[in-house]
């Protein structure tokens, strides 16, 4: 979970255009939403399977492989965080 927390952080504090940009962090807002709520109890009751990208997580990740970086920094950054596994 830490890897998972620290790669969306990077991703949420990366700048992208603008439309892309909304779309992204409202995707990972609304996964974190999801898993907190559903996942996360499941998590503790030994119910959740882990084996399924969640939704809202792939859309995310393919919406951000489709964003263009701002400079080359960014660009390393983003996508070293993509690898959640």
């Amino acid at each position: 979970m830490d890897r998972e927390a620290s790669a969306l952080r990077a991703v949420v504090a990366s700048r992208f255009p603008a439309d892309g940009e909304t779309r992204l962090r409202t995707l990972i807002r609304e996964y974190i939403g999801e898993t907190t709520a559903k996942d996360w109890p499941m998590m503790a009751n030994r119910t959740a399977n882990l084996r399924v990208i969640p939704q809202k997580l792939a859309e995310a990740l393919q919406l951000a492989l489709t964003l263009e970086p701002n400079n080359e920094g960014q660009r390393d950054r983003t996508t070293r965080n993509y690898d959640l596994t």
